[in-house]
Parts: structure tokens; sequence; C-alpha cells
């Protein structure tokens, strides 16, 4: 268990077989819309969203994820090896549910982040609809 009592650590990598090289990751405003990455939410034109890009070392070519600011926040809160993009955050950060605890939200800076987390960790427990009920 980690030093703040919550024990949930997502680890993947990111660029598969192949090493990144030149990888950034800004925050930027968005010039038009796009689609977050990671939950596939609309990010709109004016909002802040995290860009990351990479080349693959071996020359076979580059990529780039844009992800919404509460998925951004939530990653980087428990991917314990840095923050990595794939895409595939929240298939990965499932598997942690059976371990999160109401202690896991400390690491949560915003209301957004804090109730998407709470969203999804609830709709795992089957408690989806309690909540409005």
């Amino acid at each position: 268990m980690s030093a703040d009592g919550c024990g949930v650590c997502v680890t993947f990598g990111n660029c598969g077989d192949s090493e990144c090289t030149g990888y950034r990751c800004v925050i930027v405003k968005a010039g038009q819309d796009w689609e977050c990455s990671e939950c596939g939410k609309t990010i709109k034109k004016g909002e802040k969203y995290e860009l990351a890009s990479w080349f693959y070392a071996d020359g076979s070519g580059h990529g780039n994820c844009k992800t919404c600011i509460v998925c951004a926040e939530i990653a980087a809160a428990f991917m314990c090896d840095g923050r990595w993009h794939s895409g595939s955050f929240w298939d990965h950060m499932e598997d942690s549910y059976p371990k999160l605890t109401t202690t896991c939200f400390d690491r949560l800076k915003t209301v957004a982040a804090k109730t998407e987390l709470q969203r999804r960790w609830m709709e795992w427990k089957g408690l989806a609809g309690s909540l409005t009920q």
C-alpha cells in the first residue's frame, strides 16, 4: 500500500515494442473540437486539454494523444511510473477498482475529477443508479 493509504497503482507502457523519443506533454487550448483519447468526450474549442506527442526511435512514425483535463488529472494521480499516453487508461484503471477506497480520492484536486472517478467507480460496483433514486 502506498504512503497515502490508497494502494492503487496503474502501470503500463506507452510505445509498445518501440522506444519513444522526442516525447513532450503540454497543456494547450483547443483551436477546434477534439475527442479525448481516454474517455471519448468532446474537448470543445477553447477548452484546455493535455497534448502528448512522441516519435518512435526506430523511425517507424509518431503518435499523439489529446486528453481532457479531467482524465489527465486522474491518470496523473494513479499512474505510478509517470504519465503515459495510450488511450487505454480507463481499461487499466478498471483493474484497480477493487483496491480503490475513499482515501484514494484525496489524490485528486478538482471536484470534476473526483466526480468522474466516483461515477465510474460506482458504475463498476453496480451502484450507479442508486445515487439518483
